[in-house]
């Protein structure tokens, strides 16, 4: 875990697993999909994904794709979780248990 002025970030070794944001208004969590600096995003392998309730939208750039979500009142917190856990588990990482 990486503590700056505006942000957390989780780490497994030297990868991201999810960054929490503070807003004015909120709490954004990010988890990068694919980050390409070349400008070229589509060609790598990126994480997708399964979001059956649709918390997260997909930011698309020439240089990456995050998914992210501002938390509120309303956030299952439960369901962001589980996200967060595909995220991990996607990673070939040890998998995170409950």
């Amino acid at each position: 875990m990486k503590f700056k002025s505006n942000y957390v970030s989780f780490w497994k070794g030297k990868k991201v697993v999810v960054y929490i944001n503070k807003g004015k208004k909120y709490l954004s969590v990010d988890m990068v999909s694919s980050v390409d600096w070349r400008g070229d995003v589509n060609s790598k392998n990126h994480f997708i994904l399964d979001d059956s309730k649709q918390y997260f939208k997909l930011y698309e750039s020439e240089y990456k794709k995050i998914y992210y979500h501002h938390l509120n009142q309303k956030t299952d917190i439960d369901y962001l979780y589980m996200m967060i856990k595909q995220k991990y588990d996607s990673m070939g990482l040890t998998p995170l248990k409950i």
